[in-house]
C-alpha cells in the first residue's frame, strides 16, 4: 500500500469510502451497509438474504487475487495466492467499530446520508488532510476534525451534472487548505521560520486571510495586492510568505528586543 492508503486504513476511512462504492455499485442504503472489524483479515465480504443466509468471500489477505479477478473477469485467473488453510487460522472474530475512535467512519456514513456533493467534498478534504499529516503540517487526530469542519462549511448541492461534482471538490480543497493555514496560524513549517519566532509575531489588524487586502503594502488596487485573498480562493503559503518578507515585512515592521513592532510612519 501507498501513503496514503495506509493513513486511511489507519483511520479507517478506506472502510468509510468502501461503504460509500457498495451503495453505488449494489443500490443499497447507508443503514443495508455494515462495516465489521475482523483482525483476522480472511472474510473480505459478506452478503445477507431475505432467508437469512449469508455468503461470505474468504481468501488470503493478497491483493493478487482482486487484481487477477478484475484482470480476467468473468473468468478466473492462476493468481499465486497460497490456498487457504482453515486449520491454521482456526477462528474468526468480530468486533463492530468505535466510531469514537475513528471518525472518519462516521463521516462518511455521514456524507453518504447527506448525498449529493457531501461524499466528494468528505474525500475532497479527506486528501489534504492526510497529504498535510504526511508533511507532518496537522496532527494525525487533526485529520477527523479538519474534515467535518469542511463538511460544516460547505453545503451539499445535487450533482446534476458532472462540473457540479468538479467545482465541489475544488472548493473543498481549497476550504481545506485555508482551514490548515487558520489552524496552524501560518506557522513556521509553512512560513520557512523557527517556530519560536512566529509565535511572537503578530499580524497587522488590518490584514485578513479573506476578503480584505492587508494595508501594509503599497499597491494601487486590492486586486494587485498578491496578499489578497477572495473568499473563493485558496492561500498559496509559500508565494504569500515570498512577498510579504520582501514587502510587508520589511516596510513596516521591525524586530525590537525580540518582538515585532509596527514601524512609525
Amino acid at each position: 500500500m501507498g501513503p496514503k492508503i495506509t493513513i486511511d486504513s489507519a483511520t479507517l476511512m478506506n472502510k468509510g469510502l468502501e461503504v460509500i462504492e457498495a451503495h453505488w455499485l449494489f443500490n443499497a442504503t447507508p443503514e443495508q451497509i455494515e462495516v465489521v472489524v475482523h483482525p483476522q483479515s480472511v472474510i473480505h465480504s459478506m452478503v445477507e438474504y431475505i432467508d437469512g443466509s449469508v455468503l461470505a468471500q474468504l481468501g488470503n489477505p493478497d491483493m493478487r487475487t482482486p487484481i487477477a479477478y478484475a484482470l480476467g473477469h468473468p473468468d478466473r485467473l492462476e493468481s499465486g495466492v497460497a490456498s487457504l488453510d482453515l486449520f491454521r487460522i482456526a477462528r474468526f472474530d468480530f468486533e463492530a467499530p468505535d466510531t469514537g475512535r475513528f471518525p472518519c467512519l462516521r463521516l462518511a456514513f455521514d456524507s453518504l446520508r447527506m448525498g449529493g456533493t457531501a461524499p466528494a467534498i468528505m474525500n475532497a478534504a479527506n486528501e489534504i488532510a492526510v497529504n498535510a499529516f504526511l508533511d507532518r503540517k496537522i496532527g494525525f487526530t487533526e485529520i477527523p476534525a479538519m474534515i467535518e469542519s469542511v463538511m460544516n462549511l460547505l453545503p451539499s448541492r445535487p450533482t446534476d451534472t458532472l462540473e457540479t461534482v468538479i467545482e465541489a471538490d475544488r472548493e473543498a480543497r481549497q476550504l481545506a487548505t485555508t482551514w490548515i493555514l487558520m489552524k496552524r496560524g501560518a506557522s513556521a513549517r509553512y512560513l520557512g521560520l523557527p517556530s519560536r519566532r512566529v509565535r511572537r509575531a503578530k499580524m497587522p489588524a488590518t490584514f485578513r486571510w479573506r476578503g480584505v487586502a492587508s494595508r501594509c503594502c503599497d499597491f494601487p488596487s486590492a486586486s494587485a495586492n498578491p496578499c489578497y485573498a477572495r473568499p473563493s480562493v485558496a492561500i498559496r503559503p509559500s508565494s504569500w510568505w515570498r512577498h510579504c518578507r520582501s514587502a510587508a515585512m520589511s516596510r513596516c515592521w521591525t524586530n525590537a528586543k525580540g518582538r515585532w513592532r509596527p514601524m512609525k510612519t
